[in-house]
């Protein structure tokens, strides 16, 4: 029975590392590739995609299904603070390091699944990937 059970804990351990392809950037944060972030959304109904930047920035130039949490609104940490800590959370900005900051808050108050989005919005518009 132990057996069977170290066995189902490394299957389920090797499934969540490869699931998402994280790596660890600056500060320890946890970071993907814009093309693992489209791959992650396109497969899983139980994703946040906050992006951080400004609402100006972000007419016309969104991903699908984000919610926009300008990281420099005086409410940014009440507004993040509302999404369920058990969620994976991707976080987008324009270059990488507004989000970056996001992320590194959402890690420091529980956030075990926060994830940044490397190079932003610019990286995921070169690679042309969808936007809304």
């Amino acid at each position: 029975m132990y057996q069977v059970f170290s066995v189902l804990a490394f299957a389920g351990a090797l499934m969540a590392f490869t699931a998402c392809n994280a790596q660890t950037g600056k500060g320890g944060i946890k970071e993907v590739s814009v093309i693992e972030a489209s791959k992650i959304l396109g497969e899983s109904s139980d994703v946040v995609l906050v992006d951080v930047r400004t609402p100006r920035e972000c007419q016309g130039n969104s991903i699908q299904n984000s919610i926009n949490i300008d990281i420099s609104n005086a409410n940014f940490e009440a507004e993040v603070e509302k999404i369920d800590k058990n969620k994976t959370i991707l976080v987008v900005c324009a270059s990488g390091n507004r989000s970056a900051r996001a992320t590194s808050y959402l890690d420091a108050k529980g956030y075990a699944k926060a994830y940044n989005i490397v190079g932003g919005m610019g990286a995921w518009n070169r690679e042309r990937l969808p936007i809304k």
